[in-house]
């Protein structure tokens, strides 16, 4: 059962592709369970309807839309959106631009260009572009996805991105101004029952020399390079002389991966906390309480960290696991803890254990580089330049 059926060919590429100097690899979305988009790598996009997949093999996709959109692109996400008078296809893109005027930093900023693509239902036209939207920033994001009603995007991303050229509809052009700046927050406030901690952001070049704080039983003072930068009277009182203070490189959540758990909704990703890795599932529909926690991964925040090869990181859609691979050879897969047939102590502190968790490292047959990697419940999808590997991971009950 885990071999795979014959192959079946559903499209290829129409043109010859070999003539684009820049070309990327061609990337695929799979929109809906009848819609896909699709880049060739050379700055063509292609909508296609594919019927509903998997019901017969006489399966045929058809091209709705092929257009030249400028330069090479990536596909990164894609919804297909039914409204009464009207089908459209929302798809984000992704670029790595080159600066005209390469002033600081790279010379090249990153580019997401949010295109729809529309037909109306009693017109006999064929699907053409209504909208577009371009962002730019200055780092590739780890996360971007449209909102399941295309109203809007999520972006996880070490740098923000702003608007250049903000809802254009093709037939009327809305003058609206959003490339307001984001204003990060001066701190973020965490607290327990026994801790309070205060994370604030510092200037790019500032070193420890350049800072004195001052912890007070009601207050704390930051001062930096002889200027005030932070200073409040705190709601109640604290151990003033065993407060501390650290500088830490990157003060967020490491970003670990993405996930599509229900094709309704946002793909979830997964974040570091602490020594576990968090699953959030996003929805755009409800203001205060937009991520929703869904599963935790006991301690693979910390054991992950220690993989320096790692290239590829997914889970199983219902969580059973998860799994990481590295450029050659090697996939660790991580279970979630289940209740122990027999009984188990732990030495040090004397409890029964109730549940272990278990790792299983499994080595390919190959040394042809890691293409890619795909988690189903069941099956773990590891593709190398000359084969496609299926590792049976959880039996179906």
């Amino acid at each position: 059962d885990t071999a795979l059926g014959k192959p079946r060919e559903v499209f290829r590429l129409p043109t010859d592709l070999t003539a684009c100097d820049s070309r990327l690899c061609a990337s695929i979305h799979f929109t809906s369970s009848t819609w896909v988009t699709l880049s060739d790598g050379t700055g063509r996009l292609y909508l296609i309807g594919t019927g509903e997949r998997g019901n017969s093999a006489s399966e045929k996709w058809e091209i709705v839309f092929n257009e030249e959109l400028g330069n090479p692109f990536i596909i990164i996400h894609s919804i297909s959106l039914l409204k009464a008078e009207e089908h459209s296809i929302a798809t984000l893109l992704l670029r790595i631009e080159k600066e005209e005027l390469a002033m600081k930093g790279s010379g090249f900023y990153v580019s997401l260009e949010w295109v729809t693509i529309s037909k109306k239902y009693e017109d006999n036209k064929k699907y053409e572009m209504a909208k577009c939207n371009i962002l730019r920033g200055k780092s590739v994001p780890h996360y971007a996805a449209i909102e399941p009603d295309g109203n809007g995007l999520m972006i996880v991303s070490y740098k923000s991105f702003t608007f250049v050229q903000a809802g254009q509809d093709l037939e009327e052009s809305k003058d609206e101004n959003m490339s307001e700046e984001i204003k990060e927050p001066l701190y973020y406030w965490q607290q327990t029952e026994d801790d309070l901690t205060v994370t604030i952001q510092l200037p790019e070049d500032c070193t420890k020399e350049d800072i004195q704080i001052q912890f007070l039983p009601d207050s704390v003072n930051i001062v930096l390079k002889g200027q005030r930068f932070l200073e409040g009277n705190l709601f109640s009182s604290i151990d003033h002389e065993s407060s501390t203070w650290i500088i830490k490189e990157n003060n967020s959540n490491q970003y670990l991966f993405s996930v599509i758990a229900d094709p309704k909704e946002m793909p979830c990703f997964c974040l570091r906390h602490d020594v576990d890795a968090l699953l959030w599932q996003p929805h755009s529909s409800k203001q205060d309480d937009m991520w929703e926690h869904i599963a935790t991964f006991n301690a693979l925040g910390y054991v992950q960290a220690s993989k320096r090869d790692k290239k590829f990181f997914a889970c199983a859609p219902n969580y059973s696991y998860a799994a990481l691979c590295e450029c050659l050879r090697r996939v660790f897969i991580y279970r979630q803890p289940t209740p122990m047939s027999t009984v188990l102590y732990n030495r040090k502190e004397g409890r029964q254990v109730g549940q272990v968790a278990k790792q299983q490292v499994a080595s390919l047959e190959t040394n042809d580089p890691i293409l890619g990697f795909q988690a189903t419940n069941e099956r773990l999808f590891v593709l190398t330049t000359k084969n496609l590997f299926l590792i049976k991971v959880n039996t179906e009950n």
